[in-house]
């Protein structure tokens, strides 16, 4: 192994760290097209979440247990989305 900063497996030449970190975190389109799709059905999942605790609060439900389990998972939908955006 290379001390040098720049050694990329087949050679070293001066960004070549740049070049190699910017190949390896580019998406091939199949990659690209699941993730897409994950986003997608997260964001209806969050969608139609939010829509049953309206009409539960409509219904005048507003407290309890699942409405609760309801609520955070509404959140950890949220957190899986923005890491999937990112």
């Amino acid at each position: 192994m290379s001390a040098d900063p720049n050694h990329v497996r087949g050679g070293s030449w001066p960004g070549s760290a740049r070049v190699a970190q910017r190949i390896h975190t580019r998406l091939s389109w199949p990659r690209r097209a699941v993730r897409w799709v994950r986003c997608a059905w997260l964001r209806y999942r969050i969608w139609e979440t939010e829509r049953y605790l309206v009409e539960l609060q409509r219904d005048g439900i507003i407290e309890g247990i699942s409405l609760r389990e309801f609520r955070r998972q509404i959140e950890e939908m949220r957190c899986d989305l923005a890491i999937l955006d990112s």
